[in-house]
């Protein structure tokens, strides 16, 4: 028996020889520690570093005494992941040149995420400060629902559908002129027509009252409206905006399409000295005028009109109503009632205000003198009545009601 002892895992024999682990060993005297994956050798030697080497586990450093040692205790750590600082504010073992950390932000001009919340949190109260100038903000609601007139289907349908009473106007007076070559003398002396505008101004209203009617009930029929009040929530705003965008449109499509109108068909009559037409063109303009300001009225009524509806099918119905049918049955109530009222209703009140020249279309039931029965201011201030109470209407509904 050999009285000296063997050399030991972690340990010296006789001899003053270390044996290795198996788990750190090289080659094929390597092999893994229980439970545990395959793995590169541990090399406690060069990690040490310039504390020297570590110390193998499970075994203590000895002291001179011969005593175990034991280890210096590490830094606690917060609950945070960082290490205890000393009283002056330092970390251990680190210098003041750092750069101190950025300033955190105001929690109210940020929205952080709540804890237990996925994706969280409101931020706080506005502080008031870089507000947008209000200005920007209109012309921003006025461009972006131009944007969405002129991008629309509907919007190009009733300005084709005004182009094509264009060249119904310019048929029309082809017609008339024709028609007056075939008369005799004695009854071209007698002859009376509509001025060569006529188509068109039966047709600028209903295409203005459609045109209101869409630019606010298609919104909510699509749901486009909750999408425009999360981009502009200022209501008021969002809804002056719709109303000027529209009225302008329609009063420059009348503005547009009156003159164009007469023109062509003075050209087309000639010299043929017929009634309606061998007017200059200076007595039409009070009447161009007054037609391209009604068709604006008509297009803010029924946009006041949609706002309170909220349906296209609805609004259009009661618009052409309101023009077309209310003055036909007025006619059919005895004098002076029906005069009355006839002279009240919205389509009555543009040749009121003023007439085509060489025509009586302004004359009123019951009347023969070719004037309405209001004056023609009378007649103007109870259109914009009109187009105020509507307008009244629709932002009190747009405002106070749910989209």
């Amino acid at each position: 028996m050999d009285p000296r002892a063997d050399a030991g895992a972690r340990r010296r024999g006789a001899d003053r020889a270390d044996l290795q682990p198996s788990d750190e060993r090289d080659g094929a005297d390597r092999r893994p520690a229980g439970h545990h994956r395959a793995r590169a050798a541990d090399r406690r030697h060069v990690r040490a570093g310039a504390g020297g080497p570590v110390p193998a586990r499970g075994a203590r450093a000895l002291a001179a005494s011969g005593r175990p040692v034991r280890p210096a205790r590490r830094g606690r750590r917060d609950r945070g992941g960082r290490s205890g600082r000393r009283p002056d504010g330092d970390r251990a073992g680190r210098g003041r040149h750092r750069r101190p950390r950025r300033r955190a932000r105001h929690p109210a001009a940020r929205g952080d995420a709540a804890q237990r919340v996925a994706g969280g949190g409101v931020h706080g109260a506005d502080r008031g400060q870089r507000r947008v100038r209000g200005g920007g903000v209109v012309i921003d609601a006025i461009a972006a629902e131009w944007y969405k007139l002129r991008t629309v289907r509907s919007t190009a349908y009733v300005l084709g559908t005004v182009a094509a009473f264009l060249l119904l106007c310019a048929l029309w007076s082809w017609y008339a002129a024709r028609y007056w070559d075939g008369l005799s003398a004695p009854r071209r002396a007698e002859f009376r027509s509509a001025p060569a505008e006529q188509p068109l101004t039966l047709a600028l209203p209903v295409c203005a009252a459609v045109l209101g009617a869409l630019t606010m009930t298609s919104e909510y029929a699509t749901g486009m409206i909750r999408t425009s009040l999360a981009a502009l929530p200022h209501r008021l705003r969002l809804f002056s905006a719709k109303a000027l965008v529209a009225g302008t449109v329609m009063l420059a499509a009348g503005l547009v399409s009156g003159p164009a109108a007469l023109l062509a068909g003075k050209a087309i009559v000639g010299g043929r000295p017929m009634r309606a037409f061998d007017a200059p063109v200076a007595d039409h303009v009070p009447h161009l005028l007054v037609t391209g300001a009604v068709t604006a009225a008509v297009t803010l009524i029924a946009l006041g009109l949609g706002a309170v509806l909220r349906s296209t099918a609805a609004t259009i119905t009661i618009a052409v109503a309101l023009l077309f049918v209310s003055p036909m049955l007025a006619g059919l109530v005895p004098a002076p009632y029906g005069t009355r009222i006839w002279s009240v209703l919205p389509g009555s009140l543009a040749d009121q205000i003023a007439a085509a020249p060489g025509t009586a279309a302004g004359s009123a039931p019951g009347t023969a003198d070719g004037h309405g029965a209001l004056p023609a201011p009378v007649a103007a201030a109870l259109l914009v009545a009109y187009v105020a109470a509507a307008l009244g209407a629709g932002a009190w509904s747009f405002l106070r009601r749910d989209a």
